[in-house]
C-alpha cells in the first residue's frame, strides 16, 4: 500500500491526477485505505481518469495484485455530464453507481442524511425484539434485555452519525413497546411516561436512555477533537455534540496566559462574568487573579507573630506503616516528578519510589505521587497507615467539606477509592522540613 500511496502522490503532484477538497478552505485528499480497502478521489476528468488507471497498473504489475472490478464501483457528482460519465467509466472499466451502500455498518451517503436511510437499524432492533417473547419475562428482565443488547445496536451508528429525530423516536418507541409488553395486536396502557423511566435509577428512573440523548453524547465524545467543522457532512454532525460538551468542561488554569478568568469556565458550573451582576471593566482583571488565589487557598482569620519550632521526620507509632510522598513541578505548570518513601515505626526503609509525570502543575505532581504510594502500600498489604504530605491544599481537598475540584477530581476519587482499601489509615499535613526524603526522590523523577 505504501508503494500505491507514492505512485497516487506523484501523479498528483505531476497535475495528472487532480485531488479534491472539501469546502472552500478544506484540505485536498486523493485516497483513503483501510485494511485492502481503497476509496480514490479526483476530479471527473478524461486525464485524470486516465491517471488512476495507470496508477492502478502499475500497482498491480508489480505486487501481482488485482482490482476487483465486480465490487469496484464509480460515483460521480451530479454535475458531471453524461457524455465524461461514460468515457470514464469505459476507461476505468468500473461500472457507476448512484449508491456506494454501507462501509463497515455506516451508509455512505453524498447527499443529506434520511430517515430511510437508517430503515436497516430499525428492521435490526425489530427483529431482534420480535424473537423475544416479552410476556413470559418480567419487567426486570425485559428492562435488562433493552439496556444490554438493544441500546447496544444503534451504538456504533450513533457514534459518528447524528440519527433524524423520526429515528431516535422509533427507537424509543420499539423499547417502550417491549418494556410494557404492547404489540401491535394488543396495545396495553404505560403506567408510567417514558421520560420517567429514562431517568438515572437514583433519580427514580429505570437506567433506560433517551436515544437522542444517546446521540447527541456520543457526538460530543467526538466534537472535542473535530471542533473546527470543514464543511463535511460528518464535521457537521460531530459539532452538533459540541454544546453538550462545553456543558460539561471547564478550563484548567495552569499559568492562566490563556485563560479568561472572567468569562471561561474554570469553576466546573459557569463562567464568573455570569454569576456576577452589573457592568464590570477590563481593568479589574487583576482583581480577578487575586480572587482566584482566594477561592483556592482561602483567607487568613488571625495575624500572629512568626514563632520558631523545631521540625524532622518522626516515625510512626508501634504497629503503624508511615508514607510520606511529595511531588515536584519545575514551571508550574512544567517538568514534574513525584516521589515517596515507606518506613515502618523503627524509621527502618521498607520501600521507595520515583516517577516522572510530565507536564504538569505542582498540585497534580502531588495528587500522582500520593496515588502511587497509596497503591504501593495496597500492594505490600499495609493495614494500618500513616500519610503525610507537605502540601495543604491537597489536604484540604480531601476534608469532608471540601468544594469539588472539576479539573482534580478523577485523582481526587482516585485517592478516595484507595483510602478505602487501607482499614486503619490517617493523612496529615508536615512541613517541608520533615518531607526531605520523599522531596528528593520527587527531585530525582523529575529529571
Amino acid at each position: 500500500m505504501e508503494f500505491l500511496g507514492f505512485h497516487i502522490l506523484e501523479s498528483c503532484e505531476s497535475g495528472n491526477w487532480k485531488p479534491i477538497k472539501v469546502g472552500q478552505s478544506g484540505h485536498k485528499f486523493s485516497d483513503l485505505f483501510f485494511a485492502d480497502d481503497l476509496v480514490l478521489f479526483s476530479s471527473a476528468t478524461i486525464s485524470a481518469a486516465h491517471a488512476i488507471d495507470e496508477v492502478l497498473g502499475k500497482f498491480c504489475n508489480a505486487s501481482g495484485q488485482k482490482v476487483s472490478l465486480t465490487k469496484s464501483r464509480v460515483l460521480f457528482s451530479p454535475n458531471v455530464s453524461s457524455p465524461i460519465c461514460q468515457d470514464i467509466v469505459k476507461i476505468l472499466n468500473i461500472r457507476e453507481t448512484t449508491n456506494l451502500g454501507k462501509y463497515l455498518g455506516i451508509p455512505i451517503s453524498a447527499s443529506a442524511v434520511r430517515a430511510r436511510d437508517f430503515d436497516y437499524l430499525i428492521d435490526k432492533v425489530s427483529s431482534k425484539l420480535s424473537s423475544w417473547k416479552s410476556r413470559l419475562l418480567s419487567l426486570l428482565g425485559r428492562t435488562l434485555l433493552i439496556q444490554s443488547v438493544i441500546e447496544a445496536i444503534p451504538a456504533y451508528v450513533m457514534q459518528c452519525t447524528a440519527l433524524p429525530l423520526k429515528v431516535c423516536d422509533t427507537l424509543d418507541g420499539l423499547n417502550r413497546n417491549f418494556l410494557w409488553g404492547s404489540t401491535a395486536e394488543k396495545r396495553k396502557l404505560y403506567l408510567v411516561s417514558w421520560r420517567k423511566v429514562t431517568q438515572p435509577k437514583k433519580l427514580g428512573g429505570l437506567g433506560l436512555h433517551l436515544a437522542r440523548a444517546r446521540n447527541t453524547a456520543a457526538m460530543a465524545k467526538l466534537g472535542v477533537v473535530y471542533k473546527k467543522c470543514l464543511g463535511s457532512r460528518t464535521w457537521g454532525e460531530l459539532k452538533k455534540g459540541w454544546p453538550l460538551f462545553l456543558r460539561g468542561s471547564c478550563w484548567a488554569i495552569h499559568n492562566g496566559l490563556s485563560t479568561s478568568p472572567w468569562h471561561d469556565n474554570w469553576m466546573g458550573s459557569n463562567s464568573l462574568r455570569n454569576l456576577l451582576v452589573g457592568p464590570l471593566s477590563s481593568s479589574e482583571d487583576k482583581l480577578m487573579r487575586a480572587w482566584e488565589f482566594f477561592l483556592i487557598v482561602g483567607p487568613s482569620t488571625t495575624s500572629r507573630a512568626s514563632v520558631p519550632i523545631w521540625v524532622r521526620w518522626t516515625p510512626p507509632i508501634p504497629g503503624w506503616i508511615k508514607l510520606n510522598t511529595d511531588g515536584s513541578s519545575n514551571g508550574n505548570p512544567g517538568l514534574a516528578g513525584g516521589g515517596g518513601v515507606i518506613c515502618d515505626h523503627e524509621g527502618n526503609w521498607l520501600r521507595g519510589f520515583a516517577r516522572h509525570i510530565g507536564l504538569a502543575s505542582s498540585v497534580v505532581a502531588e495528587l500522582w505521587a500520593l496515588r502511587d504510594g497509596l497503591s504501593l502500600v495496597i500492594d505490600m498489604d499495609f493495614l494500618i497507615v500513616l500519610i503525610e504530605i507537605d502540601a495543604f491544599i491537597v489536604v484540604s481537598f480531601f476534608s469532608t467539606n471540601a468544594p469539588r475540584h472539576p479539573c482534580l477530581s478523577s485523582l481526587v476519587d482516585d485517592y478516595r477509592y484507595l483510602l478505602q482499601r487501607i482499614p486503619q489509615n490517617e493523612l496529615k499535613h508536615v512541613f517541608r522540613e520533615a518531607n526531605k526524603c520523599a522531596d528528593s526522590l520527587a527531585n530525582l523523577g523529575r529529571t
